[in-house]
């Protein structure tokens, strides 16, 4: 018993690699159908924070600390880096390219994430790190260099979009890992976040998308497949492991597409 309590992160940043990967082969169906990006992203986290407030009510109410303006303001600008600014970019960068090199491109997070835990002495410079850091930049540019890319700027445009959200990504990380110290109860966090980036996000769309029409719930069905996917991954993160098994994602999203053109989604 005790064995499988210690495989349990595991099993759950395998699945939770699975679930990323599906998250953007349906999020890039959406947004082939019509789907603002924006108001995509306003959805989702509204209709997860709906699904994790009652969780985290229940399950951490004798545990929840007490917020402190400091800490809210930490969530609220981790809320800004890795939701809003992220995922707004990723979904407008996904739409100029394929869920393939967007994964390839994913690789470049812990790399990312290394360096500024560097600057910021969290880590330690050793051999260790730097062949480390040398992998996960080689990475994506090898999987780049054997995928047919989209031709024209929009290729280049929706890459550059997706390194700044992933750097955006990579600064939450950092930041999360602080906020994580003083507030341990990471459903009530989550939850917090996706009130936030709903907020965010919604003045952002209400800035850019003012035509009524980009508001519609279209399709339904698939937005509430991804707030799922996104609160079980939140039940289950573990950055670390993440890192390990990042690749399980990138080879679900190369896959993934083929699979849904052979269904005929």
């Amino acid at each position: 018993m005790a064995s499988v309590k210690a495989y349990a992160p595991n099993f759950y940043m395998i699945v939770s690699q699975f679930a990323y990967a599906g998250s953007s082969i349906l999020g890039k169906l959406a947004l082939g159908q019509g789907l603002s990006a924006l108001v995509f992203v306003v959805y989702r986290h509204l209709i997860a924070m709906l699904i994790l407030a009652p969780l985290a009510y229940v399950l951490e109410r004798n545990r929840r600390p007490s917020f402190s303006f400091g800490v809210m303001l930490k969530i609220f600008i981790l809320a800004m880096l890795g939701i809003t600014i992220q995922q707004n970019v990723y979904y407008v960068g996904l739409h100029l390219i394929s869920p393939t090199v967007a994964s390839a491109l994913g690789n470049v997070i812990p790399a990312f994430t290394f360096l500024l835990a560097i600057v910021l002495r969290m880590e330690k410079l050793n051999l260790k790190t730097v062949i480390l850091l040398g992998a996960f930049v080689t990475s994506p540019m090898i999987q780049l260099h054997f995928e047919s890319p989209e031709k024209g700027d929009a290729w280049l445009k929706g890459s550059a979009l997706m390194l700044f959200g992933y750097f955006a990504c990579s600064v939450s990380l950092v930041l999360q890992a602080s906020i994580c110290e003083i507030y341990p109860a990471k459903l009530t966090m989550n939850a917090v976040m996706c009130f936030f980036a709903a907020l965010q996000s919604s003045a952002l769309s209400l800035i850019f998308k003012r035509n009524a029409s980009s508001w519609r719930m279209f399709p339904l069905f698939t937005h509430l497949i991804l707030c799922i996917v996104f609160v079980w991954t939140s039940l289950g993160r573990n950055p670390i492991a993440s890192v390990v098994t990042n690749q399980i994602k990138g080879a679900t999203m190369a896959l993934g597409p083929r699979v849904v053109a052979t269904v005929g989604w």
